[in-house]
């Protein structure tokens, strides 16, 4: 997928108060369009980098406005195979519409409204998504303009993009967070769509820029939630200069009922709960490498 180069970009939502997302209290800007297919992916709403549809059977009231036919209407078939027509006007908001176009100065007029608890936290903002770098040039323009307005910067990403799209947003970085999801690249292809070298190569060249880092791995069943995989994980991330901690994010199916609501199917549904004394027996694993382990 190619980087988009605006001067707008395309958000899913701006989700204030994270405590997850960089250090104190964060707003996460969450970027539409990913270059990935990780078959967990817990915000399918982010994939594709266009405006798409969602609909609700829970908040439905049956009024019957979306199945009445609007020329050039979009359209979306629910899972009952209902042909609903987005109107833009659904009074109980089942059927809406997710991706918007914002500026920078519009991400700028939200998160400004939280100043008090990034300084009072050493917190800030996070852009996240998705995958930041599809819209590189609009997160350069976003982190450049936070930064100048004295705001903690940084970005949640997958790494898998060339390294150019990552050279013009270092200097307006105060952290980066990435994930290191395999270190078998055939695995990593399988289940994300896409090897890991590019991801290791990042990973490295980052480590040399001397940025403050923040690894993560999903544990997710039947793929990496072992103590042979994670060890390969922490081995490298062991590597890694500027680390502040290594993470491991449990798997969790909350994002199931996403997939339905945008009409998708979800590959994990079977997918069991990663049991605690698993993740603990992980990151004892990862312990023995020297570095700072956290489960979330």
């Amino acid at each position: 997928m190619k980087a988009v180069s605006t001067n707008y970009g395309i958000i899913t939502d701006i989700q204030r108060f994270s405590l997850n997302d960089g250090p104190g209290i964060r707003t996460t800007v969450f970027f539409k369009g990913c270059n990935m297919r990780c078959a967990w992916c817990h915000n399918p709403e982010t994939i594709n980098i266009q405006p798409e549809l969602q609909f609700f059977r829970s908040k439905c009231i049956g009024c019957g406005g979306c199945q009445c036919a609007t020329e050039s209407a979009p359209a979306f078939t629910d899972d009952a195979g209902v042909v609903r027509y987005y109107r833009g006007n659904c009074h109980a908001e089942a059927l809406v519409q997710v991706g918007r176009k914002v500026s920078a100065e519009d991400i700028l007029g939200e998160v400004r409204q939280d100043l008090n608890f990034y300084q009072n936290s050493h917190g800030g903002v996070t852009l996240s998504g998705g995958e930041v770098t599809v819209q590189s040039a609009f997160a350069c323009e976003t982190l450049a303009l936070l930064k100048a307005n004295q705001i903690h910067t940084a970005i949640e990403t997958n790494l898998a993009a060339p390294w150019e799209r990552f050279e013009p947003l270092l200097s307006v970085l105060d952290i980066v967070i990435f994930d290191v999801k395999h270190m078998d690249s055939t695995t990593h292809r399988q289940w994300s769509g896409v090897g890991n070298e590019q991801i290791i190569e990042n990973a490295r060249r980052l480590g040399d820029c001397n940025l403050p880092i923040i690894v993560r791995t999903p544990v997710i069943p039947w793929f990496n939630n072992c103590t042979t995989a994670i060890s390969e994980i922490a081995a490298f991330v062991a590597t890694l200069p500027a680390l502040e901690y290594y993470e491991l994010l449990a798997f969790n199916p909350l994002g199931a009922d996403k997939y339905r609501c945008l009409g998708k199917p979800y590959l994990m549904q079977d997918a069991p709960m990663i049991p605690v004394a698993t993740m603990k027996e992980l990151s004892r694993a990862a312990e023995t490498y020297g570095i700072n382990v956290r489960i979330t």
